[in-house]
């Protein structure tokens, strides 16, 4: 029978935060699950199995957890031998509401710069308009000034 599967946040993704599931020595090869807290299969995002030199099998099965279910359970299980080895993680909202702020604070600070670069590039066309006129302005008043001086 394989050790107890250890289970670890590994990435946090655009579309949730990668879990892993690892257990080994395992033989013949197991099977690995994700289960929700209400003992409902989850599948896994990807599931890999690698055979060691004195024959055992390494299981690693990834799940991207995106808030819900709160509680994850790893099963490991031994289909020819009905044993199976289990664990848990409690995942508390307050995590999910930490990593929300986070990407609240970075949404609002992207915000800003991008209204930041928008009121410069106005500001600069406004001045580059202001300029312009400005200079047809001395233009008409010079050409009316010698038109003055010529008659």
């Amino acid at each position: 029978l394989g050790s107890k599967p250890h289970i670890y946040l590994e990435d946090i993704q655009k579309e949730g935060i990668k879990i892993v599931c690892e257990s080994s020595g395992w033989y013949p090869e197991p099977d690995a699950k994700w289960k929700d807290g209400n003992g409902n299969n989850i599948s896994s995002s990807t599931e890999e199995k690698a055979v060691d030199g004195s024959l055992h099998f390494h299981v690693k099965a990834t799940y991207v957890f995106s808030g819900h279910p709160s509680t994850l359970t790893c099963y490991i299980r031994n289909h020819m031998l009905s044993q199976w080895k289990e664990s848990t993680l409690h995942i508390r909202d307050a995590f999910f509401q930490r990593i929300s702020s986070c990407v609240l604070s970075r949404l609002l600070i992207s915000a800003s710069f991008t209204v930041l670069g928008i009121l410069l590039i106005s500001w600069t066309v406004y001045l580059f308009k202001e300029k312009k006129k400005e200079k047809r302005r001395l233009s008409n008043e010079l050409d009316w000034r010698r038109a003055r001086l010529f008659s």
